[in-house]
């Protein structure tokens, strides 16, 4: 059998994001690890998100809520803002992200990670530039109920 052909079981993907987490993106703009300790399945995620500068995000750090269902990696992981946001492509009322919006959700592949998804998300924060429509950012209630 080829390496290539060698399917990684979902905890052993998940234990490889657990280390990737704590040691958290290159720049300190993204951390992410499980919601609960307990969680042996490792399903629950929480993450953070620095607001990029120069945008209307700059200066917050916005909780994301990642959850990892039984066929992921194969199938793409749900993915919530918890903290109340304006962005394309997020329900200002729910915090929900639309996988339609985002690529990496939309085209889904079983090699993408938590990771991944964060850093398009952030990426596209910091796309935002003096929109109008996100200009009272910061006048957002902290956190969705």
């Amino acid at each position: 059998m080829a390496a290539k052909d060698v399917v990684i079981p979902r905890n052993f993907v998940l234990l490889q994001e657990l280390e990737d987490g704590q040691k958290g993106s290159a720049d300190g703009c993204i951390t992410w690890g499980p919601e609960n300790d307990s969680d042996m399945s490792l399903s629950h995620w929480r993450a953070v998100i620095v607001g990029p500068a120069h945008t209307p995000y700059a200066n917050h750090m916005y909780n994301v809520g990642v959850n990892c269902g039984h066929n992921y990696p194969d199938e793409r992981p749900t993915v919530r803002f918890l903290s109340a946001i304006r962005l394309n492509g997020v329900n200002e009322t729910t915090g929900a992200v639309d996988p339609n919006k985002y690529p990496a959700l939309s085209r889904w592949q079983r090699h993408y990670t938590i990771k991944t998804v964060l850093m398009e998300l952030r990426a596209a924060m910091a796309a935002v530039r003096g929109n109008a429509r996100h200009g009272q950012q910061s006048r957002l209630a902290t956190a969705f109920h």
